[in-house]
């Protein structure tokens, strides 16, 4: 019993530190828009940031969801940011057709693509790559997202890694997010990495047990 309270607690702080983080990003563009006086895009953002909030509030983060669901509501944020920021594409998919109904843990992808948005993508300016790929294999699903953006050094790769496993933000809450949620839902049945494109930009890959072999 003490562990189940344990676990309900962890699982509760994170939920805290993701959605406020979210919440906050999304604002700032409302911010931006009202500054313009585009009022036709502030409807349309203020009625996509309803859309995700429903998603996000529906259940808590220890409930599971599909990767075809994760991926509509990666889309919508996506949208959300292109409506700010000028140098934002749109996500390119790789996803094996059998994993679309696949279980993941919700709001599994969310942090990482905002990583590679704001640490990787908009500081880059020039960057044009927002690439997502998932694939089954060996009774474990993989997912990777990377980017062309300005990248990490493998100081900076090799630093982030050693504070996640210490349990240590770092700066990078959506990151230590993700890695502690897999740890209490998967156990040891995960891995994490960081990697840098030989092309440039960052690849972050998580790979978890697949629930339904």
């Amino acid at each position: 019993e003490g562990e189940k309270r344990q676990y309900a607690s962890q699982m509760k702080m994170l939920s805290y530190q993701l959605n406020p983080h979210f919440i906050y990003n999304t604002l700032n563009a409302v911010i931006c828009l009202a500054r313009q006086q585009n009022y036709t895009e502030i409807i349309r953002l203020t009625r996509s940031l309803i859309g995700i909030l429903q998603l996000i509030l529906r259940t808590d983060l220890q409930a599971m969801s599909t990767v075809l669901g994760e991926q509509r509501f990666i889309n919508k944020y996506v949208e959300v940011l292109q409506v700010c920021y000028h140098n934002i594409p749109d996500v390119e998919w790789n996803i094996q057709e059998e994993c679309m109904e696949k279980q993941l843990p919700r709001l599994i992808l969310y942090p990482l693509v905002e990583n590679s948005v704001f640490h990787g993508i908009i500081p880059a300016e020039h960057a044009g790559l927002l690439r997502i790929s998932i694939e089954s294999s060996k009774g474990f699903v993989k997912i990777c997202v990377e980017d062309d953006g300005i990248g990490c050094t493998k100081e900076d790769i090799e630093n982030i890694q050693e504070r996640l496993k210490e349990g240590k933000t770092g700066g990078h809450i959506g990151l230590y997010n993700v890695f502690e949620r897999l740890k209490l839902i998967y156990e040891e049945q995960f891995s994490f990495s960081i990697e840098q494109r030989m092309e440039g930009g960052t690849r972050i890959c998580l790979q978890f047990k697949d629930r339904e072999v």
